[in-house]
């Protein structure tokens, strides 16, 4: 996997096996991000414009924001969407940064650089990840009835129905290295867990704030939380209701006991999932675990840090 940090916010997330790609674009940049795109892969004679011009590729996309629930509540919310003109698609959700009672932050395309999906595929797709988010997602998908209505209209011979369920996998793993956990469920305690095979002293990795501090570290099959990590006592207006009652059921199991502190090591599907659930709110796990760039008595005390996004992406190459 590859994580680059591109102009205005923008983030490229590509999987090494296949020729799949995903943009992380703030809102706000989108119109930007598209300028950007035309002008640097914009000429069809470019040997570029087949393999980085996502602008002009059939793909899907999630649309990432919050929902005003109550004055003083909001719950997250997503939109799953699929286009084969981006251009003119994405240009009018530019103007859709608040629509309503809902607030969009962020979008991720999702595209093939090595094979051009038609309506057919980007429709299967597009439905059967609204499915996985409705399954074990905490957030609204605020066009749950589009899904329904469409999703018995979409027919694949078996060939194109296996490269697009081929695709879906790899949309699960982008959005969750993106620092969304949109299609996962959320951990289990465990008492062994091995550390992630071909890299050598797994580092422990800190979440440090002024009123809590937690630990763990990546494994094979998740991110473990270490025994006596602590919580947030506060919830944000960010932390949905599947992290509310995550939260509820690991204090009812008491796997987090009443000082707020884990009594015993738990295995998270995802870092981001794990700190959503200690933040208590909507948390990006690569940019949140860290580990320190110098050696002190004590984690609190250290002034440079390299994120997990960082690490992993250093691991990697």
């Amino acid at each position: 996997m590859h994580l680059s940090l591109m102009e205005h916010g923008v983030t490229l997330c590509a999987l090494r096996n296949i020729r799949g790609m995903a943009f992380k674009v703030p809102i706000d940049n989108l119109q930007q991000f598209i300028e950007n795109q035309k002008k640097q892969y914009g000429d069809r004679n470019s040997a570029y414009s087949r393999t980085e011009f996502c602008i002009d590729k059939a793909c899907v996309y999630i649309l990432f924001g919050k929902k005003k629930v109550a004055d003083d509540l909001e719950e997250p919310a997503i939109y799953i969407g699929e286009t084969d003109t981006p251009d003119k698609r994405f240009k009018s959700h530019h103007k859709i940064k608040n629509e309503d009672q809902y607030t969009w932050d962020d979008i991720i395309i999702f595209c093939r650089t090595d094979y051009d999906f038609n309506k057919g595929h980007i429709l299967h797709i597009e439905r059967n990840l609204m499915q996985l988010t409705k399954n074990a997602s905490g957030a609204e998908l605020t066009n749950a009835k589009e899904s329904e209505e469409s999703l018995s209209k979409v027919t694949l011979n078996k060939a194109d129905r296996d490269v697009a369920d081929d695709f879906i996998e790899s949309i699960k793993i982008l959005t969750q290295a993106l620092g969304y956990d949109t299609f996962t469920s959320l951990g289990r305690a465990s008492k062994t867990e091995k550390p992630i095979t071909g890299i050598k002293d797994i580092p422990r990795f800190y979440l440090l704030r002024s009123d809590f501090e937690a630990w763990g570290s990546p494994t094979e099959n998740g991110f473990i939380v270490f025994s006596g990590s602590g919580i947030s006592t506060v919830e944000s207006k960010s932390c949905g209701l599947k992290y509310r009652n995550q939260r509820k059921k690991l204090k009812k199991d008491g796997i987090i006991g009443e000082d707020n502190k884990f009594t015993k090591d738990y295995v998270f599907t995802y870092p981001s999932t794990a700190a959503s659930i200690i933040c208590g709110g909507n948390t990006n796990g690569l940019s949140v675990w860290k580990i320190p760039l110098e050696s002190s008595e004590s984690p609190q005390d250290c002034k440079e840090w390299r994120t997990l996004g960082e690490w992993q992406g250093e691991t990697s190459q």
